[in-house]
């Protein structure tokens, strides 16, 4: 059975008081990572595309793939990171 447990009263005695008036931040780091690895992503599946269709001329299943979760992470990247 799973039980919950809660930190001993001694534990939490120790920690810090909260910082609700200005708290520590990271910063934009995870709005710079988003939107370098987005784009990334995208550069990476449109050059595939090119090759798969107009170099190879043979397109197949994986790359219908690949477009279907580049359009869906643009717009879940501009809202996480919006």
């Amino acid at each position: 059975m799973l039980t919950t447990s809660t930190a001993p009263p001694s534990v939490v005695n120790s920690w810090p008081p909260p910082n609700y008036v200005d708290p520590v931040v990271e910063g934009p780091a995870l709005e710079i990572v988003g939107i370098v690895l987005g784009v990334i992503v995208v550069l990476l599946v449109t050059a595939r595309l090119y090759s798969r269709i107009f170099l190879i001329k043979a397109p197949g299943t994986d790359d219908a793939l690949a477009t279907v979760a580049v359009v869906r992470l643009i717009p879940m990247g501009s809202v996480t990171v919006g």
